[in-house]
C-alpha cells in the first residue's frame, strides 16, 4: 500500500500453457490482467496473501477463489520440512529448482535492471508459477474440502476485510469493564485491591 511500491512483473499460468512473464510499467501489467475474466478464476499461488493482495489493492481485481500451497503444504509436510517454495520442491522432488534471481534484484527498481537481469528475473518467476503449479497437482487431492475453502476464506479476510468497529459501542464496553473491574476485589472479600497486583 506504500507509494514507493512497485509492481515490476508477474507471471502467469494459465491451464496447462506454459508460464508467461509479463513486465512494463503499471497500465501495461493492467492492461494483461483486465483481459482475464477474474469471476471464472481459481487463483494458486505460494503464500497467496502476498499474489492476492497485490492483485486487489495494487489492480481492483478478485479472483473466485484462492488456493495457496503453502497453505496446503503445512497441513501435509506438517514439522518434515520448510513450507518454502524451495524447500518443498525439495521434498516432493519437483521437476524444478528454485533459482534466488529475488535475492539478487533485491531493493532494485524497474529501471535500475539491467536488460539481462531483467529477462532472467521473468524466467525466475515463470519458474515459481510452473513449480506452483506441480505442488497444486500433488497437494490439492490430498487436502480436504473443507480446508481448501478456509484457505480461500482466510486469503480473502486478509485481502478484503469487513471488520468495522463501532466505537461507541467499545467506549460503552470499555467503560463497563473498568466499573465491574472495580468492583470485583471487594466482591471476593479483599478489601485493599491493589495488594493483588502490581502495576510496575
Amino acid at each position: 500500500r506504500d507509494s514507493r511500491f512497485e509492481t515490476i512483473g508477474f507471471s502467469l499460468k494459465v491451464g496447462d500453457h506454459p508460464a508467461q512473464w509479463y513486465t512494463g510499467d503499471q497500465y501495461y501489467l493492467a492492461s494483461i490482467l483486465n483481459q482475464i475474466d477474474w469471476s471464472r478464476v481459481v487463483m494458486a499461488a505460494h503464500n497467496c496473501r502476498f499474489d492476492a493482495a497485490i492483485l486487489n489493492w495494487r489492480f481492483g481485481l478478485r479472483p473466485a477463489k484462492y488456493l495457496c500451497t503453502m497453505q496446503m503444504a503445512r497441513g501435509l509436510v506438517g514439522l518434515d520440512t520448510s513450507c518454502s517454495l524451495e524447500k518443498l520442491g525439495e521434498y516432493f522432488q519437483l521437476s524444478r529448482r528454485k533459482g534466488d534471481e529475488v535475492v539478487k534484484a533485491f531493493g532494485k527498481r524497474r529501471d535500475e535492471f539491467h536488460p539481462t537481469e531483467l529477462a532472467q528475473y521473468g524466467l525466475y518467476c515463470e519458474n515459481d508459477s510452473e513449480m506452483c503449479r506441480e505442488l497444486v497437482d500433488i497437494l490439492l487431492p490430498k487436502t480436504l474440502q473443507s480446508e481448501v475453502l478456509l484457505q480461500d476464506w482466510t486469503v480473502r479476510s486478509y485481502v478484503e476485510p469487513k471488520l468495522v468497529l463501532n466505537e461507541q459501542l467499545l467506549l460503552s464496553g470499555l467503560q463497563d469493564f473498568r466499573t465491574r473491574k472495580g468492583q470485583l476485589p471487594a466482591a471476593c472479600g479483599v478489601n485493599n485491591g491493589g495488594g493483588l497486583r502490581s502495576d510496575g
